[in-house]
């Protein structure tokens, strides 16, 4: 699934970066660990309520979710709650994370979320640096190079052709050219065609 969002208007570029697929996974083997957690004490609390009836004594006042009566469902009660609070919050927390990057040409501004990074006009080019990670797997830092050498990072990502192409969209609304330290696709047609020229 594309991490990056690429939409193109009239006088302006919107990329969505949405949040690495790690934290959703994060969160639902957090749910998952929480609700293994609760089962227990839910079976717990409704074996006591149980004896409670066979003993015939008096039912507590609050049944189930007596905290003097019954601890094991008060604490399940409490724990459903405080996954029924932190659910949403979560949700919000990852919705939030996404970064959107604006370029807007009436403006004349890059944003990063609303804030400023750079004037558009000062946009140097477009570098999508390639090299290895740890794994010695190959890997693309997509970048924008401003004209006083200041370097501002976008993304990385394993998905070369994913990568070319977000760049190629930055190049063509700005007006720039990509600079690779590995031969993009066009280098690499210029290349055969020179060399086609001269045998």
């Amino acid at each position: 699934m594309s991490r990056i969002n690429v939409r193109r208007e009239e006088r302006c570029l919107i990329l969505t970066l949405s949040p690495p697929p790690g934290r959703m996974a994060f969160g639902f083997l957090l749910l998952f660990f929480t609700l293994a957690c609760l089962a227990p004490l839910g079976i717990l609390g409704v074996m006591q309520a149980a004896s409670h009836e066979q003993g015939g004594s008096q039912p507590p006042l609050l049944g189930f979710t007596d905290p003097h009566a019954n601890h094991f469902g008060f604490l399940w009660l409490l724990g459903v709650g405080i996954i029924a609070i932190s659910l949403p919050v979560y949700a919000v927390k990852l919705y939030s994370a996404n970064i959107t990057y604006l370029f807007d040409r009436a403006a004349g501004r890059l944003t990063r979320n609303g804030k400023s990074i750079a004037r558009l006009n000062r946009i140097e080019a477009v570098q999508l640096w390639q090299f290895e990670d740890s794994d010695d797997r190959s890997i693309l830092k997509l970048s924008i190079v401003h004209s006083d050498g200041f370097v501002h990072e976008i993304d990385e990502g394993y998905d070369e052709a994913e990568m070319r192409a977000v760049a190629q969209e930055i190049a063509e609304f700005t007006r720039k050219t990509v600079k690779c330290n590995a031969p993009c696709e066009e280098e690499s047609r210029d290349v055969l065609r020179d060399l086609w020229k001269r045998s």
